[in-house]
């Protein structure tokens, strides 16, 4: 794996909720780019440092088995995005 100049802390990582449909952003061996998976836990990578925001998803990869990404590589798929609008004008 190759570093691309940026660290922890100049980092943006989303937070999404368990069930969120997220897409991949990135190429993996084990993902699919542009394919839509489901969030199984999203979580701290670092909890003895509440100050450094890396978040990390685990999800069910293209082989069936759970593996953890870092969720600067994901985005929401069009479908939540639009499910959680209607969440937020509904409730």
């Amino acid at each position: 794996m190759s570093w691309d100049g940026k660290y922890v802390e100049d980092r943006h990582y989303p937070e999404f909720l368990p069930g969120d449909e997220v897409v991949c952003n990135k190429k993996y061996k084990a993902l699919t780019q542009g394919k839509t998976y489901q969030v199984i836990k999203c979580y701290n990578q670092f909890p003895h440092y509440p100050d450094l925001n890396s978040r990390v998803i685990t999800i069910i990869t293209d082989g069936g088995y759970e593996a953890r990404y870092a969720t600067y590589n994901f985005s929401k798929s069009e479908s939540q995005l639009r499910d959680d609008k209607i969440k937020q004008i509904l409730g």
